[in-house]
């Protein structure tokens, strides 16, 4: 399968703003089909093709990328023209320079241009003085995470995972960690807010049922209640879960794989979050929320293995670690 038609799958389930949990409650298609799917990775049946129709609203040969496909080539050859001429304008201008200093020219227009955001686009850049307000024990977990990547283990909550080894695909520079925190609407904090006890990670980015990030992308959290170390179901259930952002929300109760589901989104901004398996929701569809209200309380509905809370970060619908934006340790 080629690309086109991954991009044409994951294009008209973002526009139609669904999730990949939600397109499989609907259609009846297993959720890895359809992440394979996006991914190229898997062809699907006429049956699955239909269902998806209907549920995306589109005709099958928009849903096979022909529009799409139109498009990107047609972007393609403008972007072509306009390179060639840009090119035959610089040789114009620099032929009767001599060769060293048009090298050294070019070279700084080409610094310059790297440097410079297209024009609209929102820069964030990067604030590591924004971690100073954190304590020096949160420093030191977030550099070990910008060396290290995400980690994780085994743990005493029902096969779900913890601490103990790391990943290094998934590192993510401490400027980008800084960046992130310090753009305009990010999530700040921890969903996860105990009466008593710590949260700890039960189940890490990018390992077991959260792989492949691009399509799993999340972290499990749970409440260590006697401190040692492990999450304890007693004080997990019922822990209250708030909202790390302004959005609005788009609750679907009773999910068969994620249970009580929240999915709050910030169109201004660009950033989602997601919330699975809560016992109980304290919001409705369509509200409009804000950083620090309480939107549920974790619980172990739907498609879990124990009581925790199935967490996703998303910036302009692009998966990423939430371990280089949270406060939890």
């Amino acid at each position: 399968m080629s690309i086109l038609v991954k991009t044409s799958y994951e294009h008209f389930r973002l526009r139609a703003g669904l999730s990949i949990v939600e397109v499989a409650a609907r259609t009846g298609i297993s959720v890895r089909d359809i992440a394979a799917a996006e991914r190229g990775q898997y062809l699907h049946e006429p049956r699955e093709l239909h269902a998806l129709c209907e549920v995306y609203g589109v005709s099958l040969p928009k849903l096979l990328n022909t529009e799409i496909e139109q498009k990107t080539a047609s972007h393609t050859a403008l972007i072509r023209v306009l390179s060639v001429v840009i090119l035959s304008t610089i040789i114009v201008f620099f032929a009767q320079a001599p060769i060293s200093a048009y090298i050294s020219r070019a070279a700084s227009i080409a610094h310059a241009s790297a440097a410079k955001p297209p024009l609209g686009a929102s820069v964030s850049v990067p604030r590591l003085q924004a971690l100073n307000g954190a304590s020096d024990h949160i420093r030191h977990q977030l550099l070990a995470l910008a060396i290290a990547g995400p980690a994780v283990a085994n743990s005493a909550m029902g096969g779900q995972t913890d601490i103990k080894s790391s990943d290094s695909s998934n590192t993510t520079p401490l400027a980008a960690i800084a960046s992130k925190r310090g753009a305009l609407g990010a999530p700040y904090g921890c969903p996860v807010q105990p009466v008593q006890g710590q949260v700890v990670m039960t189940q890490g980015y990018n390992v077991g049922t959260h792989a492949p990030a691009a399509a799993w992308g999340a972290i499990d959290l749970a409440v260590d209640g006697d401190g040692n170390g492990y999450a304890d179901p007693s004080a997990t259930v019922g822990a209250p879960v708030v909202a790390l952002h302004a959005g609005i929300a788009k609750v679907v109760p009773n999910n068969w794989l994620a249970g009580n589901y929240v999915r709050l989104t910030d169109e201004l901004n660009g950033w989602a979050t997601a919330y699975a398996h809560l016992k109980k929701l304290n919001i409705t569809n369509g509200q409009r929320i804000e950083p620090g209200m309480i939107i549920g309380w974790v619980g172990t509905t739907g498609n879990s293995s124990g009581p925790h809370l199935h967490y996703e970060i998303y910036h302009h619908d692009i998966n990423i670690n939430p371990l280089t934006v949270l406060e939890c340790w």
